[in-house]
């Protein structure tokens, strides 16, 4: 949040200079007090003309260049100043700000290190504390705030940068603390809420985010942001339908937000709506047209709408823009699979793997296809995958023991079966699976016990395989 500067105007009653230097420079303040700063930087000129070592008319010159943005100017009257007057602390702090708002953070840090060990109000270690913010100095510029709040406890916004700070460093709890202390201050204080909404969002406190964004809102009807980042936390607890009213009201404000456009998308086609879902990626596409992320929710939603090849050309899109869509890669594997196009869906689901090598379905999904090119060997090893990052994944056992029947491996297949069973006593198919594999190996009356509990269970294959096998 940006605040506006301290600048000290001199106002202490001068001695030792020439009436007519004295009356330039009181008409020079005059002026600047009635933001006439053109005509104060003349008068301050003509006392300075009058008296050449007329300290306070130089800083008072830069002040009103300030004023004016002229921060070049500023900082040469206010270094005049200072070399007339080693001590003269506020022409250190005004050349720190004009520094600033040059971007000269660095340099702005040294003017007011002059002065860090004389005892100043706490403004004065605010906006030090705010140009260590703009130089992403976080650990030093809560050290500052904490510096400013330290001399005036009741200290408002050194409370609210403070909370940003420690948003910034991630931690997240004691920003809660600094942006609740500044709403105990200020109880319409709009930013803290919003910060703080924002720190319980990072600690998935969703549902108190919402009452803070709601309060926001109450504040300030025409915040975008809030109406945004509230749609956002009901996302997050599948409130939908009051994620899309919110998206919708951010869309009212500001008709131009791709965000709002694509976000809404998603909440409608988590709804099942995939005809609305599309009319807002294509918007969003329209508003943006490098938007991968509307390309994907397009893609999944054409195909949702059994329009595979547009599904595939938005994710082919997608994944042009960024080349690491790793669910791109994933969900264009799912289309060309349904396709029977096994060998494109290996290729994603592969890319999808290089790019996530931790992402447990597509190892399976790349183990069924190749399965389906008999591929047993190629497909034990990603199922061994899927189970190494995911060892309860009972589908995982029952195809790996699937594959290795087909090697002719019952014992290891039964193995498998086993196992999934211990994850999951109600698993018809893997009881059917097993009991087939002890048939082959002559282990009749336990296969046909195995097949009797996957037809007990509902299996559906189980009947006709105990009609042919356990007669």
């Amino acid at each position: 949040m940006m605040r506006v500067f301290f600048l000290l105007i001199l106002i202490a009653p001068l001695t030792g200079y020439s009436q007519s230097a004295e009356e330039h420079f009181n008409r020079g303040k005059s002026k600047h007090l009635s933001q006439d700063y053109h005509g104060a930087i003349l008068d301050f000129t003509n006392a300075i003309k009058i008296d050449s070592a007329f300290s306070k008319a130089y800083f008072q010159r830069g002040f009103s260049k300030d004023e004016l943005s002229d921060y070049e100017g500023a900082i040469m009257d206010y270094s005049r100043a200072i070399l007339l007057d080693s001590n003269f602390l506020e022409a250190y702090l005004n050349r720190g700000y004009s520094k600033f708002n040059l971007g000269d953070y660095e340099g702005a840090i040294v003017d007011y290190k002059i002065i860090e060990t004389i005892p100043y109000d706490g403004e004065f270690y605010f906006n030090r504390g705010y140009t260590k913010t703009q130089a992403l100095e976080h650990k030093e510029a809560i050290l500052e705030y904490t510096r400013a709040i330290e001399i005036y406890p009741e200290y408002l916004d050194a409370y609210y940068n403070r909370g940003f700070e420690k948003n910034s460093i991630k931690n997240y709890e004691e920003a809660i603390l600094d942006y609740s202390r500044a709403i105990e201050i200020d109880p319409n204080y709009v930013d803290a809420y919003f910060g703080r909404g924002y720190s319980k969002s990072k600690l998935l406190d969703h549902k108190e985010a919402i009452l803070d964004y709601s309060k926001v809102i109450e504040l300030d009807s025409a915040n975008t942001n809030a109406y945004f980042n509230r749609a956002v936390e009901k996302d997050a607890i599948f409130d939908y339908e009051g994620a899309i009213f919110d998206y919708s009201k951010a869309i009212k404000l500001e008709n131009n937000n791709a965000d709002a456009y694509c976000n809404r998308g998603f909440a409608k086609m988590l709804s099942s709506d995939y005809k609305g879902s599309m009319q807002d990626f294509t918007k969003a596409i329209e508003l943006d047209s490098t938007y991968a992320r509307a390309y994907f929710g397009r893609g999944f939603s054409k195909d949702e709408l059994s329009d595979d090849d547009g599904a595939i050309l938005d994710l082919t899109m997608a994944i042009k823009i960024f080349p690491d869509y790793t669910d791109a890669y994933y969900n264009r594997g799912i289309i060309k699979a349904k396709l029977f196009d096994n060998k494109g869906a290996i290729s994603d689901y592969t890319k999808a793997i290089e790019t996530d090598s931790n992402y447990v379905n597509a190892y399976f999904n790349r183990a069924i296809m190749k399965d389906d090119l008999e591929h047993y060997n190629a497909a034990i090893l990603d199922y061994n995958k899927v189970i190494e990052i995911e060892p309860n994944y009972i589908g995982a056992y029952i195809n790996r023991g699937f594959a290795k029947a087909k090697l002719l491996d019952y014992k290891a297949a039964i193995i498998d079966y086993t196992k999934a069973i211990e994850i999951d006593s109600e698993s018809g198919m893997a009881y059917y699976n097993r009991g087939l594999s002890k048939i082959e190996l002559s282990k009749k009356a336990e296969g046909c016990l195995d097949l009797e509990k996957a037809k007990a269970l509902g299996y559906e294959d189980a009947a006709a395989a105990i009609k042919e096998n356990c007669k």
